[in-house]
């Protein structure tokens, strides 16, 4: 399941060459992390992670994982009472959408886009929010790029296993800018914020369902 990359938006295969088969180590992260990711995002990755990597795979007792979808390989997520996969679900709602703005909402960052749908960064292994990376300068960084497609890499952790890691791969900006990866928890399908105009928001159960009762 190697550097395995949807089809959603590039039907020719194209796609973006990123080698992240290395030990996520504390000293990678420092050196190489703003060469794939946002500068301030690649720090905030690097501090949620940090606690973790000092004990190795051994001490990181909050990973999440998840199933995989049997047709394209991405992980599934419990949406709205039933598992759907991550990537499809977010295409639905933000394939080739811009995001405009990223906004910080009860310690959880967004990205905000521009039909109103807000996407919280959450970490790829335990999915907790992103921290401690500048959000003046993610907020330059990620502005007016719209998400292009879903695609999944193995990194290599600490003490030699690997594990599965999904990613959002954002457009350039122009000729002679960088598209963006952004490593994040599949979680994020589940918990992005909506607009009341998107058919794919997860429905309320009634008050009758909640209670046991038929409605």
């Amino acid at each position: 399941m190697d550097n395995l990359t949807s089809t959603l938006h590039d039907p020719l295969g194209v796609q973006l060459a990123y080698d992240l088969r290395h030990t996520i180590s504390e000293e990678y992260w420092s050196r190489h992390g703003s060469s794939l990711f946002p500068g301030a995002l690649a720090q905030g990755i690097l501090r949620s992670l940090k606690g973790k990597l000092m004990y190795g795979v051994a001490g990181m007792t909050n990973q999440r994982t998840y199933p995989f979808c049997e047709h394209d390989h991405f992980p599934l997520v419990t949406i709205d009472g039933r598992s759907q996969c991550a990537a499809e679900y977010l295409d639905r709602c933000l394939g080739l959408k811009r995001v405009v703005d990223m906004v910080q909402r009860d310690k959880v960052t967004f990205y905000v886009f521009e039909d109103g749908h807000e996407l919280p960064l959450l970490c790829f292994c335990c999915a907790e929010p992103l921290t401690g990376f500048d959000l003046e300068e993610s907020r330059r960084r990620i502005r007016g790029r719209r998400l292009e497609q879903m695609s999944m890499a193995q990194v290599a952790l600490d003490g030699g296993d690997d594990r599965p890691q999904f990613r959002l791969e954002f457009s350039k900006r122009g000729l002679f800018s960088h598209a963006l990866v952004i490593p994040l928890s599949p979680e994020v399908a589940a918990r992005m914020r909506h607009p009341d105009t998107c058919p794919h928001k997860p429905q309320p159960r009634s008050l009758a369902r909640r209670r046991g009762k038929k409605p």
